[in-house]
């Protein structure tokens, strides 16, 4: 038997499952750090109906036994997790299948074959393998709207941790102007003594929002939007971005949206999340990049994405490579899978502001700690 993190109607504990048996073309691999993401949340507090138990998509784990002939897939190697299966983009590790919040995990030969194990090189400080994937989700974005746009001036909307991995990635970029957007002032202020953005780039969501990003870029606006809100205020923050944004200028559709969502000021969009599912895991390879006009007759370009794919998982290791260190700042909290278990139940109940008496943003399970064990980053 093997210790896993079980969630059920809202309650997570510590559990002990089977342990996993290889087969031909399978590994069996030891989960070393595990983030823990906005989806996650969602699930926890049943805002999504995923039915997986065992949750965990953001993670790095050593191969202990392998019977694949792959290259890198050999006992000793550490590998990263992509969670969205390209055949069926439906089909999401720790949300329909279980995931990586357990001693061992075992990888199907298919998905070897569709490449969402791959290879992180040992080089590579090992706890910055739980950033890959949603690091994935931010190369792929800025990925998708450079196609629409030049990036020089851009705003992302929510400052949770997604929100701050596309502002760490932007500056690292060398973007010469990076707006950070949040309903509450904590967020804002921790980034700012951390380091990852400058005060006067900070704006609250208000009605004032509009005129205050068109003074900071001179009455211009930005070239994009990064939409990193949460579901409940993923419509009104986007119906906020048309007007500050500059015409055809392009919006990504990075999180909150859920099948059917449209709002009046985009009127021909009948669908916002079938925008958003167009791009998934790197199909089309061109990428779909949707024009619209809004209801005001400004034309823009909006898109969105899903998974990723070993292109963007491959840029974000080089990035790592060089900016492990930036990237790093967006971890407030590394913890145990026990102490992990009460995090989560913390989450359950609603917003946590704060955990172990330090802000909290972004958590990273480190499974070779024992006991309840919680580190403030």
């Amino acid at each position: 038997m093997i210790k896993a993190l079980k969630t059920i109607d809202k309650n997570t504990s510590l559990s002990e499952v089977d342990t996993p048996t290889i087969e031909d073309g399978q590994m069996i691999t030891q989960p070393l750090f595990v983030g823990v993401c906005g989806t996650d949340l969602q699930i926890i507090r049943r805002q999504r109906p995923d039915p997986a138990t065992i949750l965990g998509h953001e993670g790095i784990a050593r191969i202990l036994e392998s019977k694949s002939s792959k290259k890198g897939m050999q006992p000793g190697e550490n590998v990263v997790f992509n969670p969205v299966d390209p055949t069926d983009q439906n089909q999401i590790l720790g949300h329909n299948i279980p995931g990586l919040l357990q001693e061992r995990y075992l990888v199907t030969e298919h998905a070897i074959d569709q490449d969402l194990v791959v290879p992180f090189p040992k080089a590579i400080d090992p706890m910055l393998g739980a950033l890959v994937e949603p690091l994935g989700t931010v190369v792929y974005g800025h990925s998708l709207v450079s196609k629409a746009v030049n990036q020089s001036s851009i705003a992302i909307v929510g400052a949770g941790a997604i929100g701050i991995m596309n502002a760490l990635y932007a500056k690292a970029q060398g973007y010469k102007q990076v707006l950070l957007i949040n309903a509450s002032r904590d967020h804002l202020d921790w980034c700012i003594q951390r380091g990852i953005i400058e005060e006067e780039n900070t704006f609250i969501d208000s009605d004032n929002l509009a005129d205050e990003i068109l003074a900071a870029t001179q009455g211009a606006g930005v070239d994009a939007v990064y939409m990193c809100t949460s579901r409940p205020n993923a419509l009104a923050a986007l119906s906020q971005a048309l007007h500050y944004i500059k015409a055809n200028g392009c919006i990504d559709l990075v999180g909150g949206i859920k099948d059917g969502d449209k709002i009046e000021d985009l009127p021909s969009v009948e669908d916002l999340n079938a925008v958003r599912r167009a791009n998934f895991c790197g199909i089309p390879s061109d990428g779909y990049i949707e024009t619209t006009t809004t209801a005001e007759g400004k034309q823009i370009n909006l898109t969105g994405h899903r998974g990723t794919s070993l292109k963007h998982f491959e840029g974000v290791i080089e990035n790592l490579r060089s900016h492990g260190d930036t990237f790093s700042k967006v971890i407030s909290h590394i913890v145990s899978l026990e102490a992990c278990a009460g995090l989560f139940n913390e989450l359950a109940e609603g917003q946590v502001k704060e955990f172990n008496g330090s802000p909290y943003i972004k958590a990273v399970v480190d499974l070779s700690l024992t006991g309840h064990s919680i580190r403030n980053v």
